[in-house]
Order: structure tokens, then C-alpha cells, then sequence
């Protein structure tokens, strides 16, 4: 582990990239360069491949918003610390720190210059492409929770990857009026992803689509897909119901849903193959639809309940994209499961031991532990 430590201050030597800081609260002065009033300020003293972190504050809740242009990587705490924010009556996660306050929403415009952008650990994060009729490619978002992303008055958006996201929708609407340009989508990913909202595209007036993923993703009740008729690949899903349109040319390949194969775009579709039909979804998730109580308490986060149970009929019925290695179907399967709330990719200090005494001129032993949470 301390080996780790080593290798990841020697990348961020290397590459020189700056750590900045919104929100942060302590009894020091801010530090020149490293602490900013607002993401906005972080994001213009920012160059290519920086990092600005979002700090939740100390009581209540924060937002943070503003315009990117550049290929920054913007790191929240994750989400689902201090008993979720929700009802008050679950358990912290020990993924995390049982933070105060919380990080309410997070709203960006995506602009030209932003590719290879990075969003991780932000909770309730809302993206926009705002008048753009320009390529606006390459941006990522993982292990972020409510993700919103409009695809409004855009050009074309290629290589976006979303994947170990709690919650996410996906909106393109028609541009407004006098709006022009190509609006396709290519390459999109979406994979080990919970999804309980609805996905829709529409291309018009100009676009189309090629090279789209689905993968490994749990399509909770409440979910729909309107795709426009786009080609996709859809692989290692759980479906709980469906709510479909516009699926004509969707591969569906090694996935599982509760309804019928009959007459069903699952089923029928050129291209699909390896499907489960009727399962019985309370043998599928170790705690759902409903959380166990014990205690008074859950027992499960709202994600960790969708971890598969014994027996789960999802276990093993997936193919690693590309592949006929098997692999789980759902969330935790393939080769990128999701992560625990969303907690970002970077080392964490988990134990820290240190005598309170020791004799002059004796040695001062510290031990220490660390996780890189990749």
C-alpha cells in the first residue's frame, strides 16, 4: 500500500498537475493557488489535466456550477455518506468518512476545449451543451449519483463514457427554433451503471448514430429507453420491466428481464442472442425492493442492496464484451464493477497508529494503512 502512495505522488510529479480546492473549510488562512471562492475561479486558474476538488461544507448543503473549457478532472466526495441524506434511518457507509453538511448539485456547461474532461464522486450532477454546434467529444463521468445530462442545442458528441453511476438520465430533445448542425451521437458507453429514469434521444434535425454501448447496467422500475431507432448494443443488463421505444435496431445480447419473450424486442431484435426471460426479481438483488430493517436501521446502502444475492440468476449469465468469457450480469459484473458510493479513484488513509510517548533519543514507530479505491 505505501508502495502505492510512492507511485501516485511520482505520477503527479511527472505530469506537474495542480490540485485546487472549492469549499474547503479549516482554521488556517486559504492557501494562494490551491483555495478558491468558487468552482469558476478554480476552473480558469486550472491548466489541461489539473485537478479541483469539491468540498462539501461544514452544516447544511452547497452547489456548485460553472462553464468548462478545458480537460480537467473535477472530483467530489462520492455520495451516500451521513446516512444518505435520505430518511435518517439508514446506516453510514464505511466507504467514507460520515462527513457534515453535503454537496446538494453540481451544474456545468460543457463547452469546445473540454475533451477528456472528468467528473468523479459529484453528487446530483447535471451537464449541459448549450448552444454548441461544434464536436464536443470525449468527456467521462463515473461514479457520480443522479446524473442528468442534456443533450439539447448540440453538435456532435462522440466517444462520451458514463459508467459506475447511481441514477442517470440522458435527454435529447429537439434544438430550438433556428438551430442547426449535426446532433449525432457515436460511441456513447453506459456500462455498470443503476438506472431509473429515462434515456431518449432525437437527432433531429440532422444527426445519426453509430458505435452505442450498453453494458452491465440495472434498469430499475421506473426506467425507459426512447432511442430513436439508434443503433446500440445492449449486453449484461438487468431489466426489472420495460418501458421501450424506438428500439429497432438494438442488439440485445446475454441480458435478463422479468416480462415474456414473446413479442418482445429482446427477443425478437436482429442480433439478439442469450437472453433470460420471466425471472423473478426478488431472486435477483441480496435486498429488493425493500431494504431489510434490523434494529431500526437498514442493512444495505440504496446500492449496496443491488449487490447480486446466492443464487442470483444473473450470476454467470454475461459475456465480457466481445468475448465468450462469462461474467455476472448487472452493476458489479465485467470488468469495471461499480464502486460503493461512488467513492473516487484516489488513496485514502484508513488506520493511523502512533505511540503518545516514547523515550528521548528512542525510535517514533508509525504504522499506517492505505486503499487506492481504484
Amino acid at each position: 500500500m505505501f508502495t502505492f502512495l510512492l507511485l501516485y505522488l511520482s505520477v503527479v510529479s511527472t505530469v506537474n498537475a495542480t490540485i485546487r480546492r472549492v469549499g474547503f473549510i479549516a482554521s488556517i488562512q486559504p492557501v494562494n493557488g490551491l483555495d478558491y471562492v468558487n468552482f469558476q475561479a478554480a476552473h480558469d486558474a486550472s491548466l489541461s489535466g489539473d485537478t479541483i476538488q469539491l468540498y462539501a461544507t461544514t452544516t447544511g448543503t452547497i452547489t456548485y456550477s460553472g462553464t468548462i473549457n478545458k480537460p480537467v478532472l473535477i472530483m467530489g466526495p462520492g455520495y451516500f455518506t451521513n446516512s444518505y441524506y435520505l430518511t435518517g434511518t439508514e446506516i453510514p457507509n464505511i466507504n467514507l468518512q460520515n462527513m457534515p453538511g453535503s454537496i446538494s448539485s453540481c451544474s456545468f456547461i460543457i463547452d469546445l476545449g473540454s475533451a477528456g474532461v472528468i467528473f468523479q464522486g459529484i453528487n446530483n450532477l447535471t451537464i449541459n451543451t448549450v448552444n454548441q454546434v461544434n464536436a464536443l467529444n470525449n468527456i467521462n463521468i463515473n461514479r457520480c449519483r443522479n446524473v442528468n445530462i442534456a443533450f439539447t442545442n448540440s453538435g456532435l458528441c462522440n466517444g462520451w463514457n458514463i459508467s459506475q453511476c447511481y441514477g442517470v438520465t440522458i435527454v435529447q430533445s429537439g434544438p430550438s427554433a433556428g438551430f442547426l448542425g449535426d446532433r449525432t451521437i457515436s460511441n456513447l458507453s453506459i456500462s455498470n451503471s443503476v438506472i431509473f429514469a429515462s434515456i431518449t434521444f432525437s437527432t433531429s434535425p440532422a444527426g445519426t448514430y453509430a458505435g452505442n454501448l450498453m453494458y452491465n447496467c440495472d434498469f430499475l422500475s421506473g426506467s425507459s429507453l426512447a432511442l430513436n431507432n439508434a443503433t446500440f448494443k445492449v449486453q449484461n443488463c438487468i431489466f426489472e420491466g420495460q418501458t421501450f421505444s424506438g428500439v429497432t435496431n438494438v442488439s440485445f445480447i446475454k441480458n435478463l428481464t422479468t416480462l415474456s419473450a414473446a413479442t418482445n424486442p429482446i427477443s425478437t431484435n436482429a442480433g439478439s442472442s442469450g437472453n433470460l426471460f420471466s425471472i423473478n426479481y426478488s431472486n435477483v438483488y441480496i435486498n429488493y425492493p425493500v431494504n431489510l430493517i434490523s434494529g431500526g436501521f437498514n442493512t444495505s446502502s440504496p446500492d449496496g442492496r443491488l449487490a447480486l444475492k446466492v443464487g442470483s440468476p444473473a450470476i454467470g449469465a454475461g459475456f465480457l464484451l466481445n468475448t465468450s468469457t462469462v461474467t455476472n450480469c448487472g452493476a458489479y459484473g465485467g470488468t469495471n464493477a461499480y464502486v460503493l458510493s461512488g467513492i473516487p479513484g484516489i488513496p485514502v488513509y484508513y488506520q493511523l497508529g502512533a505511540p503518545s510517548a516514547v523515550t528521548v533519543g528512542g525510535t517514533y514507530s508509525l504504522t499506517f494503512s492505505i486503499k487506492s479505491n481504484n
